[in-house]
């Protein structure tokens, strides 16, 4: 019985949480980096998706990317598909450096 009435709480809370979803592409990308342990060496990610579209990027993979590889393959994606309006990211290590806050600036100053 116990469980059953936790279940019913957890439940009531999820429904009742607000959610955002994006619905139109181009809009609003996320990028975030994650790590792999594949035996004793370590696969760094960096991962970019389009959350209007649900599209994924090709990572930028290898040992940890610093922040102007970051910044170089941010560069890249915006002078081929267009800096989307918000890009959501970690205030973390290589995702907060100068060289990515450049990019960022230089893709999103309005005329």
């Amino acid at each position: 019985m116990v469980e059953q009435v936790r279940r019913e709480v957890i439940t009531d809370r999820r429904n009742h949480l607000r959610r955002i979803e994006w619905l139109t592409p181009g809009v609003v990308w996320a990028l975030d980096g994650t790590e792999e342990k594949l035996g004793n060496e370590t696969l760094y990610l960096q991962n970019l998706q389009d959350l209007g579209s649900r599209y994924k990027f090709s990572p930028l993979s290898g040992e940890c990317p610093v922040g102007e590889e970051v910044a170089g393959y941010l560069r890249d994606k915006f002078d081929r598909y267009g800096a989307p309006l918000v890009l959501k990211r970690d205030n973390e290590g290589n995702m907060n450096h100068t060289a990515i806050n450049e990019v960022l600036t230089e893709s999103f100053v309005l005329p």
